[in-house]
């Protein structure tokens, strides 16, 4: 791997025919006066908005299509486990009387959160398309919730009638439940981090 001469915090390193830039914290106003125009010549530019917020989204990359966020990687299990979840439902019982989606998180997790609320949030544009439904699809909303926790809820206007999704980063551990109409159902959920390198491979050839 071999960085700038002179500069630390910015790498290129040569993948096979992929060359990857990785960007770290505190480089966005040097990326912005330095390199944007260097960036022509890499078919992957890499950052973390977990360390550095949104300064690189903001941006304006030369080719924009060539960024990934490692936070977007973060959340493949989550996402993983949530579709396997909603698979099991036809989409007409997952939107009838749908009103609101609200997904909270712990600040810790604002990163991982607003790509897992964009990524939910086509998800229930999907749920509609499939149902072949006029209805105005309801947009996510995020709302601060406890740290190291993802809780996900779905709320319909017939009583009783809910799906709700709960995640604990750090124990690994948390609870799907819901009643569509066919009374409660609770699952326990065990979903394992997905690692460093797995994340990069993630974000590198699959983001």
């Amino acid at each position: 791997m071999a960085g700038f001469p002179g500069e630390s915090g910015i790498a290129l390193a040569g993948c096979g025919s992929t060359n990857l830039l990785l960007v770290t914290q505190g480089e966005a106003d040097r990326v912005r006066d330095k390199y944007l125009s260097f960036f022509k010549r890499c078919r992957r530019i890499l950052f973390d908005s977990t360390s550095d917020g949104n300064d690189y989204e903001g941006l304006d990359w030369p080719e924009p299509h060539k960024t990934r966020d490692l936070a977007w990687a973060r959340t493949l299990p989550a996402r993983q486990n949530i579709g396997q979840l909603l698979s099991g439902f036809a989409p007409e019982n997952l939107i009838h009387g749908l009103t609101t989606v609200t997904l909270r998180s712990g600040a810790n997790l604002a990163a991982e959160a607003k790509h897992l609320g964009k990524w939910h949030q086509q998800c229930l544009q999907e749920c509609y398309r499939r149902a072949k439904s006029k209805e105005t699809v309801p947009s996510l909303v995020h709302e601060q919730g406890e740290p190291s926790q993802f809780e996900l809820r779905w709320v319909f206007r017939q009583q009783n009638t809910y799906l709700r999704w709960d995640y604990n980063v750090r124990s690994h551990t948390g609870m799907a439940s819901w009643n569509l109409g066919q009374g409660r159902t609770e699952q326990p959920l065990h979903i394992e981090p997905i690692k460093r390198d797995h994340a990069l491979s993630e974000a590198l050839f699959f983001g």
